[in-house]
């Protein structure tokens, strides 16, 4: 009944077997003609899924938004450097300094990319494009890519040499291509292969 009033509280439940259930319970009067209250009803429902899915989403934004402050912050940091009037810079610098903007702009283009990919995946529009891909020549020049970008790592393809054509989207094999080298590299600042 609208006038009747409502309790909500969520809370976490443990099961026998140790595991917890989050849960979100809304309690409601059940009234008999003359307004008494003769029972009260619980719906419950399991939020688990919802809270999970809640934290995800907060670790990504706080991931995306840590990931998006380091190009910017380069970008920024290049372009006021070489914007300064009271400095001559030889072509070298300038050379390598518009590298870096160039790198970082580009860095920040595909983060927004992959925002906008997440984002199509979660409404269920992201199209794949499948193609024949070699996957043995796309690892050869992703890991191309990433050995100009560190001098204590040591990559090595090692494919088959009648490995198959596969079915696949080259771009996003590239997109998890890409991920797993640069992890690599970042979680292992002292190097290896």
């Amino acid at each position: 009944l609208p006038h009747a009033a409502h309790l909500y509280v969520e809370g976490d439940l443990q099961r026998p077997d140790g595991e917890l259930v989050s849960l979100g319970i809304t309690y409601a009067p059940l009234l008999d003609n003359s307004g008494r209250m003769t029972d009260i009803i619980a719906n419950v429902r399991d939020m688990t899924r919802f809270r999970e899915a809640e934290e995800i989403k907060s670790t990504f934004t706080s991931v995306i938004s840590h990931e998006l402050k380091t190009p910017v912050a380069l970008i920024k940091g290049y372009a006021s450097t070489l914007r300064r009037q009271d400095a001559r810079w030889d072509e070298e610098t300038l050379k390598d300094s518009l590298g870096v903007i160039e790198e970082e702009a580009d860095r920040l283009t595909e983060l927004i990319d992959n925002l906008l990919d997440a984002s199509r995946l979660q409404a269920g529009q992201l199209q794949l494009k499948m193609t024949d891909v070699r996957l043995d020549r796309l690892a050869a020049r992703t890991v191309d890519k990433f050995r100009t970008q560190t001098e204590q790592h040591v990559f090595q393809v090692d494919f088959a040499d009648d490995f198959p054509v596969v079915q696949a989207d080259e771009e996003r094999l590239g997109q998890v291509l890409n991920n797993l080298l640069s992890n690599a590299i970042k979680y292992s600042p002292e190097g290896g292969q």
